[in-house]
């Protein structure tokens, strides 16, 4: 994928800072190359299927250093792009207060091999974003489905629920 902008950017923590839905197994590889973004992928990606970049706190102009937050980038591997949205409000149980920085979590709901309850332990998730400051979270891109949906406070960020003092809905 090339990416070009009307002025020079840099890179700020890009593996940190890019969420990719559906998850890779591999983080692509980032380069600039004056104006342009250069993404490269370690893997082959999924035939028929919408992939949504979400660069979050990536990219910033070179000169003035300001921010071009929550910049996305859609594209299909097949010929159609997905155009479903989910959105909503993550909560604290205990105190109705937002939860911020939760990897929220979308699971087809077809799988035959393991209970609902234990997919957050062994399986990677269909699609994820993360819950900003206020608690709001969004999906865009995905296919008319029925899923099943988690919330997760990663603390190693491999997108499963494998902690102890992880936290889970």
């Amino acid at each position: 994928i090339h990416i070009t902008f009307d002025e020079f950017v840099t890179l700020n923590n890009p593996n940190g800072n890019i969420l990719i839905s559906p998850p890779l197994d591999h983080s692509p590889a980032y380069k600039l190359n004056g104006k342009s973004l250069i993404i490269k992928f370690k893997e082959p990606l999924k035939s028929e299927t919408t992939y949504s970049f979400n660069f979050g706190e990536a990219i910033k102009d070179l000169h003035e250093g300001n921010i071009f937050k929550d910049y996305s980038f859609v594209f299909s591997t097949g010929d159609d792009i997905d155009t479903l949205i989910l959105e909503g409000k993550l909560l604290q149980a205990a105190d109705h207060k937002p939860s911020a920085d939760f990897f929220v979590m979308l699971y087809s709901d077809n799988n035959d091999t393991i209970s609902f309850d234990s997919l957050p332990y062994f399986v990677k998730p269909n699609y994820i974003t993360k819950s900003n400051k206020d608690g709001v979270f969004k999906f865009s891109g995905l296919k008319d489905d029925n899923y099943l949906i988690f919330a997760l406070k990663d603390g190693n960020s491999n997108y499963r629920f494998d902690l102890p003092n992880e936290d889970i809905a």
